[in-house]
């Protein structure tokens, strides 16, 4: 299973963390992950002490997971174009494409245009109850 960001930070929110440990994400995930906790920051949402801990958790999870680089690939710039996805969310599609794997995301654009490529995809809370 490919988890994108949106579906780590869910499983973070709700404590469901031993399927993420289970999956893979992409090196992109880190970065949006550490902008989420930067907002929540911005937006008071998380004092700076609870977004320290939310970046020392969030990279212990990463680091424990499989990571797949992408980087700049015209392959998933023509998932982009062709999906009208961001090049972020089309990484994670592009990527669940290329090792023919489930998507976990809470993106719903994102599920769609997957299911419209033919990508399994799924939320969180399905994975959580042991999909």
């Amino acid at each position: 299973m490919i988890f994108d960001a949106s579906s780590i930070y869910t499983a973070i929110e709700n404590n469901s963390l031993e399927k993420l440990l289970e999956g893979k994400t992409l090196d992109l995930a880190m970065y949006e992950l550490g902008n989420v906790v930067w907002k929540g920051i911005l937006r008071k949402n998380v004092t700076p002490d609870e977004g320290q801990k939310l970046i020392e958790l969030i990279s212990k999870i990463i680091s424990i997971m499989e990571i797949q680089e992408i980087g700049v690939n015209g392959d998933v710039l023509k998932v982009a174009v062709d999906n009208n996805l961001s090049y972020y969310d089309a990484s994670y599609l592009y990527a669940a494409i290329s090792v023919k794997d489930v998507l976990v995301t809470e993106d719903k654009k994102l599920k769609d245009k997957a299911a419209e490529c033919g990508v399994e995809t799924y939320g969180i809370e399905e994975v959580a109850k042991d999909k």
